[in-house]
């Protein structure tokens, strides 16, 4: 199974992102419950392996943080 470790794009972020990828003469655009910034491409993985990992994330903790987008640039 093809994985990577991503962190969700929440509400009013997805939508507006959504509304820009829209207006882009390029791909197609995705809906706000698909949108996420990719922390790490895994490739192709087995279960055991996933299973492991799922766990050694469950013990990370880390404090939340804020994301800001600036304007886009060609």
């Amino acid at each position: 199974m093809r994985c990577f470790l991503a962190i969700a794009v929440p509400g009013a972020a997805a939508e507006r992102l959504v509304e820009v990828a829209g207006r882009l003469r390029a791909g197609h655009p995705l809906p706000p419950e698909n949108l996420h910034l990719t922390l790490a491409f895994l490739g192709e993985q087995e279960r055991p392996a996933l299973e492991e990992l799922h766990f050694a994330l469950e013990r990370l903790r880390q404090p939340a943080f804020e994301i800001a987008f600036g304007p886009l640039r060609p």
